[in-house]
């Protein structure tokens, strides 16, 4: 993967949180999923970045306790008040605001955002692999929270 599009990706999503979450991440991309057997994925939500020759598409898998978090920050609300359809609108908005942030980054080529889609999380991890991917694990507080592809097909 070039390491253009991580920075960009990391620069992306940095942004997002910070200013619409309120939630400072740190990044490990070495750092094995096996984290994640104590508190599995919740929710996953994607977006595709649509080129003339590219298309980039984000695949954001998140934990039930990031999900919560950062629902709360964006509406202004304890954690317990948040409903499951919240977390659901709520990472789909950060799907929409990261691919947005991303595009607005990306060298001109008639870009087109695609709209944002939630899935229940696959229980097989070899389902995610793919060509031309990388993966970036998002931690608060030192916890691991979420787990970011991206997925580069020409």
């Amino acid at each position: 993967m070039q390491p253009q599009l991580q920075k960009m990706m990391k620069d992306a999503i940095s942004s997002v949180l910070e200013t619409m979450f309120f939630l400072a991440p740190a990044y490990d991309e070495g750092e094995s999923l096996q984290s994640f057997q104590r508190e599995p994925f919740f929710l996953e939500s994607s977006i595709t970045i649509t080129g003339k020759v590219q298309l980039l598409r984000f695949l954001f898998r998140v934990t039930r306790n990031f999900a919560s978090t950062m629902t709360a920050n964006f509406l202004g609300v304890g954690q317990e008040e948040v409903a499951v359809e919240e977390m659901e609108d709520t990472l789909k908005e950060l799907a929409n605001m990261v691919g947005g942030a991303c595009l607005a980054r990306l060298p001109s080529d008639n870009w087109g955002l695609g709209i944002p889609k939630i899935e229940q999380p696959k229980t097989n991890p070899d389902d995610y692999l793919g060509p031309n991917m990388c993966t970036i694990i998002l931690s608060l507080d030192e916890e691991p929270m979420a787990v970011i592809h991206l997925y580069l097909d020409q």
